[in-house]
């Protein structure tokens, strides 16, 4: 298996396979799998573009390496940002995106995905923040997902909107609020929210609290279930519901030593409402709810960590690292679809905990060939 690259103007594979067939020989096949990229962008004054074209066709194989890349599947982005440098009364900067991504299947051409969006940004010269952006899917396309054994779903159409703030960060105590809404526009019409706070305060130089706050609200999430029978899939209706709270400290010693602790509590689940069976022409048809539960669940996750950071040498690190976790999940049981209870449940879980030490040290070859 190897891979040749001239420096990002064409990439492609080859990847070979072996299969052991009965007895002791062995078959190898060859197949050829490409990927590639293209792309033009303006990058520097106050009006700045792009646009770029990517593919991975079905046979390219690039596990081998760690990363996973989804094949089968070619991508078009582009965008278009306008950058404001100079100050205008108590603005000091901003700039504004609109933008657009759509993906098609590679095998058919079939399209899997349009969206357009904009996102715009403005810096106060008080040093506070605010941010915004919304975007549409203006088609119903087709999504292969690869549980379905190439067949397809019906995409639904959907818009969103978020806005936010950010206050001055040279100050001791510093918020940031970032509020968002959605919904579909054809049908499973259900408005969600999704709510990002984030509180830091900095006692000193040394010595810097911070709190996250995090609540994440759809009342109907519209997607796989399960495959009943062969080429038979489920599809369904979902409230989910997402608690997250941190709460961090970290104390520097000094500019290489440092001390932090975090304590995270994450909280997700699922009530189904409605159940579908996937049709031949990718559309889904209502079937009544006889599963009595069985694929509702509540995931109930709480961490503690504590890591000590000592940068000994440039570009080499000492980390001493403590974890202490309480895990609960469970599938089918509406009793526990409840924050208030399961916040109390979490800590009646067996919990694991994990003690680290690591140590990266940076070695140069230069230096040591020239000492030898």
């Amino acid at each position: 298996r190897w891979r040749a690259d001239r420096r990002r103007v064409q990439n492609f594979a080859l990847t070979q396979e072996f299969t052991k067939a009965n007895g002791d020989d062995v078959k190898a096949e060859t197949e050829l799998g490409y990927r590639y990229f293209l792309g033009i962008r303006k990058t520097s004054g106050t009006v700045r573009w792009g646009l770029s074209r990517s593919g991975v066709d079905a046979k390219f194989n690039r596990t081998d390496i760690g990363y996973y890349a989804i094949q089968n599947r070619e991508v078009v982005n582009g965008y278009l940002t306008f950058y404001r440098f100079k100050e205008y009364k108590k603005v000091q900067e901003g700039n504004s995106e609109f933008s657009f991504n759509y993906n098609n299947r590679l095998s058919n051409g079939d399209g899997m995905f349009l969206e357009a969006r904009n996102n715009t940004f403005v810096l106060f010269k008080s040093g506070t923040a605010v941010f915004g952006g919304a975007g549409f899917t203006p088609f119903a396309l087709h999504e292969y997902d690869p549980r379905l054994n190439g067949r397809y779903v019906e995409t639904q159409r959907y818009w969103y909107g978020y806005i936010g703030i950010s206050t001055d960060y040279r100050r001791k105590l510093a918020l940031d609020i970032n509020q968002n809404m959605s919904n579909f526009i054809d049908k499973f019409k259900s408005e969600g929210f999704n709510t990002d706070m984030t509180l830091r305060y900095r006692f000193s130089d040394k010595l810097t609290v911070q709190a996250i706050v995090s609540n994440y609200r759809d009342p109907y999430n519209f997607g796989y279930v399960d495959e009943l029978d062969d080429n038979i899939y489920l599809f369904g209706g979902r409230k989910t519901n997402t608690f997250i709270n941190q709460l961090s400290a970290r104390y520097i010693f000094k500019n290489d030593l440092s001390l932090s602790i975090t304590a995270r509590h994450y909280w997700f689940n699922v009530k189904y409402r409605s159940y579908f069976n996937l049709e031949e022409n990718g559309d889904v048809t209502r079937i009544p709810d006889e599963y009595n539960s069985e694929y509702d669940l509540s995931y109930n996750y709480f961490n503690a960590d504590l890591l000590f950071s000592w940068r000994f040498a440039p570009g080499s690190t000492l980390s001493v690292s403590y974890k202490n976790i309480f895990e609960q999940d469970d599938h089918g049981s509406v009793s526990t679809l409840s924050y208030s209870k399961d916040c109390r449940y979490v800590f009646d879980n067996p919990h694991a905990q994990t003690f680290s030490i690591k140590v990266l040290y940076y070695l140069d070859y230069l230096t040591l060939k020239r000492k030898s």
